[in-house]
């Protein structure tokens, strides 16, 4: 599914871009498109790529204890990551994307 939905989006950004990049965007946009690139790999040799399927959940068990567990302790966790008045609509995104 990474490699269906992730794969054009990412390499299509990467590919038009125009102008300089930011530091974090750009690592951000390779991370992705180098994901979505190595996910094919995992369909033909799924216990090869283990171990980057353990870093990700080892990062995202990080990002959910160090980030996003101390704004949802103070009320604040839903609004630091989409400041819209999306009000439900965007806590669900946010469950929809930790789950993924």
């Amino acid at each position: 599914m990474m490699f269906l939905f992730v794969t054009y989006d990412s390499w299509a950004h990467i590919f038009n871009h125009t102008g300089s990049w930011d530091n974090v965007n750009a690592a951000a946009w390779c991370m992705w498109a180098s994901y979505s690139f190595i996910s094919i790999i995992g369909v033909f040799r799924p216990l090869i790529m283990l171990p980057i399927v353990i870093f990700e959940i080892i990062y995202k068990i990080a990002w959910l204890l160090i980030v996003a567990y101390p704004l949802w302790i103070k009320d604040e966790l839903f609004y630091q990551l989409w400041p819209c008045p999306g009000g439900i609509f965007s806590e669900r995104l946010f469950w929809v994307n930790v789950l993924i």
